[in-house]
């Protein structure tokens, strides 16, 4: 509940924030309100100097390519002007993660390997800042994220699947939420209200109340998305 409260605090004074800042600069040319939807590959921390060196050698086909097999993300955003040069935005998306092993010993001492996904879900909010406007727009983007952490069967046999459902439903690990961060740099188009983009945005999800001894969780995401 603590957390939970932290991050209301958090989106209502960014609430606060743009509703000020959009009275002070009502006469401004701000950016209109937008949705948008993206997706694209997600990359743990640990496997992104594979990704830069795939990039290097094999070109950007292949590394992108190398990046989608390592997880992928798909999510919306909402977006609007505080003023000429600075948005809100905030939104939401999943990022999974597949291919991790663990290992479960059942009760007759047969130990069974099972290949799990972990799936993050981001609830963000924050500002977006442009370099300048026009068919081209570069930007960066900084935002606090509240995440929540699932870890479940991603593939398995006819024997797990009847263990899974079977049995009583216990998680692979405990899920978890933690309020973390993220920053995001890319470049968008603006052709006839239509707003391609392409974004690198990096998240770091257990910054705020991780117990301790916990591991810092971060990963990449590579973006295509559209905003209208």
């Amino acid at each position: 509940m603590m957390v939970l409260s932290r991050t209301i605090v958090v989106f209502v004074a960014l609430a606060a924030i743009a509703a000020g800042s959009s009275t002070v600069h009502a006469q401004q040319n701000k950016e209109a309100f937008s949705l948008g939807v993206f997706v694209g590959p997600a990359v743990p921390s640990e496997a992104v100097s594979s990704v830069y060196s795939a990039l290097d050698t094999l070109g950007a086909a292949s590394a992108y390519n190398h990046a989608s097999g390592l997880g992928y993300h798909i999510g919306g955003r909402v977006r609007f002007g505080l003023t000429d040069g600075i948005s809100f935005t905030g939104g939401a998306s999943v990022s999974r993660f597949a291919g991790q092993d663990q290992t479960a010993v059942l009760s007759g001492g047969t130990s069974l390997t099972l290949q799990t996904a972990t799936t993050l879900i981001p609830i963000s909010a924050g500002v977006t800042a442009f370099a300048f406007k026009g068919l081209v727009a570069p930007y960066i983007s900084a935002e606090a994220t509240y995440t929540y952490r699932t870890v479940t069967i991603a593939t398995g046999n006819s024997l797990l699947q009847e263990l899974i459902l079977n049995a009583a439903r216990v998680e692979l690990e405990p899920q978890t939420s933690r309020i973390g961060a993220a920053a995001a740099a890319g470049v968008q188009m603006d052709i006839g209200g239509l707003k391609p983009f392409v974004e690198i945005r990096y998240h770091w999800t257990n910054l705020v109340d991780a117990p301790a001894g916990e591991a810092l969780l971060s990963y990449l995401n590579v973006s295509l998305g559209l905003l209208f």
